[in-house]
């Protein structure tokens, strides 16, 4: 099966989620399945990456990419973890979406998003912790 493939140093984030994204609010996600590098758009922690606002959905099953807005933040991955859906604990979830603060929660927004259930990633979802990072505060690190 062919994959669309995407910069791995980018998070997408849907139109919906845009401002909490640029107001630095948003600093739990989800997604289903293993996403640990080098799982399939998976990441490593302590790596910096660039959350992207789509503008225009795209189709992985079609090979069509997303248009993204101009914006974009900086973001370091502080944590992540390949968590069975069933472990996920109330705290968890703070730092998620308005729309994601339960496993309940959790699994309408996977069928929404990826149109499938969690059972077709295992009952499995990565929770990764972001850090939002300033410009200087990257120029500083690079100094050191």
């Amino acid at each position: 099966m062919s994959r669309l493939e995407l910069p791995r140093a980018e998070i997408a984030f849907r139109s919906e989620y845009e401002k909490i994204v640029l107001d630095e609010k948003l600093t739990v996600v989800f997604r289903p399945g293993d996403r640990v590098f080098p799982a399939w758009r998976g990441y490593k922690k302590g790596e910096l990456i660039t959350a992207r606002i789509i503008q225009t959905l795209g189709d992985d099953s079609k090979l069509i990419p997303p248009i993204f807005t101009e914006d974009k933040k900086e973001l370091m991955i502080s944590d992540i973890k390949v968590v069975k859906i069933s472990n996920l604990k109330e705290s968890d979830f703070f730092g998620s979406s308005d729309d994601v603060k339960n496993v309940k929660d959790l699994e309408k927004q996977i069928n929404w998003i990826y149109g499938q259930t969690l059972s077709y990633f295992d009952n499995v979802v990565t929770l990764i912790k972001l850090e939002y990072v300033c410009c200087v505060c990257k120029l500083d690190s690079f100094s050191k």
